[in-house]
């Protein structure tokens, strides 16, 4: 595994414990600082300090959020990075000056929204940390290879299924014919989930499938399939919060 790759893993694991956990969140932010240092300049790396913006925004500790992401764009290497922690600066300071949430992203532009998505992700910190990094990791490359993007997509929506309704997954095994399609339709059938996100499921599960087999999309317009990811990531993060409470 690539140095950022693990870096970013870490920092995800790290982001969901202070969600939780303040002190020890905090405690393991320090660990993966003094852990990864730029080999050449002995610099912080910046995406631990993103990581950790994102835990104090969500902890509503906008000073706090607001220091480190400006750490973030210190540190990024890359001009595209520093803009994303720009982005987030100017987000946390609006919330920190008129305590509402700033309409930065345009919802008719495609780029626009996908770093929307981004950072709603974090958010969603009662997902497994694994999905959360593979979410992470398909938006920030989607600009460019959005049919690649959309198969992680649909991956993500199959693994959380299969850890959040393992016996209906089972009961569907069992079937001969046994798919993704069918174990959704069974959950919007037993009301386990609303038809507004069995639709958005189905809609995912589709375009991924054509992602895999031809590398493109069913519709020219992609943006109501990030809007329809949004709306299932935010059904499983709730789900699982209600679930842990």
């Amino acid at each position: 595994m690539s140095t950022w790759r693990e870096i970013w893993k870490k920092s995800i694991v790290a982001n969901s414990l202070m969600s939780r956990n303040e002190e020890q969140g905090k405690q393991q932010f320090e660990k993966l600082l003094s852990e990864y240092k730029n080999p050449k300049t002995g610099e912080d790396d910046g995406m631990i300090h993103y990581a950790l913006a994102e835990a104090y925004e969500f902890r509503k500790k906008y000073n706090d959020a607001g220091s480190e992401y400006k750490l973030a764009q210190k540190f990024f290497p890359v001009e595209h990075w520093k803009t994303v922690a720009q982005k987030s600066i100017e987000r946390v300071y609006e919330k920190r000056v008129s305590n509402r949430i700033p309409n930065y992203y345009k919802k008719n532009d495609f780029k626009q929204m996908i770093w929307f998505m981004f950072q709603k992700v974090w958010e969603f910190v009662n997902l497994d940390d694994f999905a959360r990094y593979i979410c992470l990791s398909a938006i920030s490359r989607a600009d460019s290879e959005w049919p690649l993007s959309l198969v992680d997509f649909r991956s993500v929506l199959e693994l959380q299924i299969k850890n959040i309704f393992p016996e209906i997954v089972e009961e569907q095994k069992n079937i001969d014919n046994y798919s993704l399609r069918n174990i959704i339709d069974e959950l919007g059938d037993k009301r386990l989930i609303e038809h507004e996100i069995v639709d958005a499921m189905h809609k995912i599960r589709m375009d991924g499938n054509l992602a895999v087999h031809e590398l493109k999309t069913l519709s020219k317009n992609d943006i109501p399939n990030i809007e329809n990811f949004l709306k299932i990531l935010q059904f499983f993060n709730n789900y699982k919060k209600e679930v842990q409470l």
